[in-house]
């Protein structure tokens, strides 16, 4: 087995948010099914109880963004920031209404490293090794919420970086050269 020589020195949340959209009134008025862990709750609710089965087809939007800077004094050393939030429609019967997380990440590289080297694992491992520690976070977190633990959707981020990139491509405006002869 192959381990990635790059280093995650250090990772700190920036931000977490986590808002829901539990509204048990209306569900007990009009019958509908909502998700609770207190069985008391529930009974005085008079609403029907959905163990462990998923009542919300509908899915999340979501969105990623991601910084990388180059560490001051340090070669192959690199910040790197990365942003995922995910939104669900107020009428989506989901407990969750909005997660935000933001990671700063702290990673190395070996000093004889040259830039095509360093291609192959900044950003896209950079950020993967975030979201998979963002999916542990929002997981843990949400762990006693009812309905239990929310997971992250898997995300190719090949896909992330390469959007990135195009959509920095696009803002960019066409330089064209001009020239006056006289």
């Amino acid at each position: 087995m192959k381990y990635s020589q790059m280093q995650l020195n250090g990772c700190v949340v920036t931000q977490l948010k986590i808002r829901c959209q539990i509204d048990q009134s209306n569900a007990a008025e009009s019958g509908e099914e909502y998700v609770s862990n207190n069985v008391s709750e529930r009974e005085e609710a008079g609403a029907k109880y959905v163990q462990n089965e998923v009542i919300d087809l509908i899915e999340p939007e979501i969105s990623f963004d991601f910084s990388v800077v180059e560490h001051e004094g340090s070669t192959n050393r690199f910040l790197v920031l990365f942003e995922t939030s995910l939104t669900w429609p107020q009428k989506s019967r989901s407990n969750l209404a909005e997660i935000v997380i933001e990671l700063l990440g702290d990673f190395s590289l070996p000093d004889h490293f040259k830039d095509e080297e360093i291609n192959k694992y900044v950003p896209t491992l950079c950020i993967t090794n975030l979201y998979s520690t963002a999916r542990g976070l929002i997981a843990q977190s949400t762990g006693m919420f009812p309905g239990g633990s929310f997971y992250l959707p898997l995300i190719d981020m090949h896909d992330v970086v390469r959007e990135k990139y195009e959509a920095i491509q696009a803002s960019r405006p066409l330089i064209t050269e001009t020239s006056s002869k006289k």
